[in-house]
């Protein structure tokens, strides 16, 4: 479990000073010294620690950690301080710079009674060989631990997912079996792990450096320390008199012989062009004697800076640390008169949003009243239009014609018999013929009303008309009266064609 994550500067910690009083140390704590050159993957390792980011990773062009930083995290209920300090190799500061800021930080830790629980050294195992950075490295980090405290280191391989398994072993055996790599640290007591750029793995080795921490003042009641805080701590001597110092002023010794063969190469080559009158050539020499003049100069003052005492390098250290509150002090300053205009500025936003909203919210209502008027008009001209063209179109029924068949257009035209129920049109609309004319009359057939119009009533059950008495007619034969009529109108309805006798 990682939880509550906090940086700041380790110096700043150590000191105490007022920017970091959010940042609480406890001499119980883990701490833990992560060591290696620029992109070993330091930042990356301890980003996995913390679940969260640190710095910038993987930056090619110069070297993120600039002095040691430590981040706080917890696991297993235990506090952890992640110690993240600068590279030997760094772009913009000098080895000697790098051993000051790693030596103030330890020597502040040593005076508030805070010792470190292990140390990581990391190696990217995608290295295709030890440079000359990664040497000077190495026997740095052996300078500042000592032997005697191997045993709290491990060694950490990386990059495992950038390089194929059988290659990384390969490299992983020599540089174990090499004592001048890792073999001679092996030796004396250190552990070989594999960071595979997870969570587990970089807390495994965590976990593994507490345990051992614990078990060595549980069992012989001491904590670890140092060569660097125990010689400039307990013994008082000047940095450049350590081991750590003696190892660095090996190094830039080294280096001044290089500049110093060179020099003497170019002087040569400076009579010889000279002899030769190729004064563009002896011009070229020239600048270049210059600029070894100058690195020679460099490493003279590096070896100067070193001479100093553990007062003098806490001195710096304070004045370093105060200086940087003071800038923090100032951009916080600027920060928040920068915040409060930004604030001021998005409250006038804010308002002018607002403003804009209930313009808007009027225009859109304007508009809306508008375009239900307009819709309003729109659909009376409609209706009025719809109902101009429906009078101008509508045409009165057809004449009634009572041999016509039924249809909607004439059905309400038929009248019905005020008796029978029977429409008025099974009636001819014409007197009987006399017998003395006709014997027997053709009434023309009749179309099938439809079913709901045929009989619509029994037919004798309507109130017989007022009888007539039968007349005679001259031949003998006898004429029906109103309620034989009746009857035949109604068997005329029924739309059968016959033909009636007249009795």
């Amino acid at each position: 479990m990682a939880a509550s994550v906090s940086s700041t500067s380790a110096l700043a910690v150590a000191a105490g000073s007022a920017s970091t009083t959010d940042y609480t140390l406890d001499p119980n704590d883990a701490f833990i010294a992560v060591m290696g050159v620029t992109g070993s993957g330091k930042s990356t390792f301890i980003s996995k620690c913390c679940e969260a980011a640190v710095g910038i990773i993987g930056d090619s062009l110069s070297s993120c950690t600039q002095e040691c930083r430590a981040y706080k995290f917890k696991h297993k209920e235990r506090t952890v301080h992640l110690i993240d300090t600068p590279g030997f190799d760094d772009t913009k500061k000098s080895d000697t710079d790098v051993l000051k800021d790693i030596a103030g930080w330890l020597l502040k830790a040593y005076q508030q009674d805070i010792r470190l629980s292990g140390m990581v050294y990391l190696h990217s195992i995608s290295e295709t060989r030890m440079k000359g950075s990664h040497m000077t490295n190495l026997r740095m980090f052996q300078k500042l631990a000592g032997l005697e405290n191997m045993g709290h280191v491990i060694l950490t391989t990386t990059m495992w997912d950038k390089t194929p398994e059988d290659i990384g072993k390969n490299r992983e055996v020599e540089l174990l079996s090499t004592d001048d790599f890792w073999g001679s640290m092996v030796k004396n007591g250190s552990e070989v792990r594999r960071f595979k750029n997870d969570k587990n793995s970089a807390l495994n080795i965590v976990g593994r450096l507490v345990e051992k921490h614990d078990k060595l003042v549980l069992e012989k009641h001491r904590k670890l320390i140092l060569s660097l805080q125990r010689e400039m701590g307990d013994d008082h001597q000047n940095l450049d008199q350590t081991s750590a110092g003696k190892a660095l002023n090996v190094e830039i010794n080294a280096q001044k012989e290089q500049y110093e063969k060179r020099l003497k190469e170019q002087e040569s080559e400076m009579t010889t062009a000279l002899k030769e009158n190729d004064m563009k050539y002896a011009q070229e020499l020239l600048d270049a004697q210059d600029k070894i003049n100058r690195e020679m100069q460099r490493l003279e003052d590096n070896q100067q800076e070193l001479k100093i005492s553990n007062q003098q390098l806490l001195k710096e250290k304070d004045e370093q640390i105060k200086k940087a509150n003071e800038q923090l002090e100032k951009m916080r300053m600027v920060h928040e008169d920068e915040i409060g205009q930004i604030r001021l500025q998005n409250q006038q936003n804010e308002q002018e949003v607002v403003n804009d909203a209930v313009d808007l919210v009027a225009l859109m209502g304007q508009q809306f009243h508008n375009l239900t008027a307009e819709q309003e008009r729109q659909l009376q001209a409609a209706l009025r239009a719809q109902q101009a063209n429906h009078a101008q179109h509508q045409s009165p029924p057809p004449p009634y014609d009572p041999y016509q068949p039924p249809s909607p257009a004439n059905q309400h035209q038929r009248p019905q018999h005020e008796y029978s129920g029977v429409p008025a049109a099974a009636f001819p609309q014409q007197n009987f013929p006399m017998p003395q004319q006709f014997h027997q009359q053709q009434f023309p057939p009749q179309q099938q009303f439809p079913p709901q119009q045929q009989f619509q009533q029994p037919m004798f059950q309507q109130p017989m008309p007022q009888q007539m008495p039968p007349q005679q007619g001259s031949d003998g034969s006898w004429l029906a009266g109103a309620a034989g009529g009746a009857a035949m109108a109604s068997v005329v309805a029924g739309g059968l064609p016959f033909v009636c006798t007249i009795m």
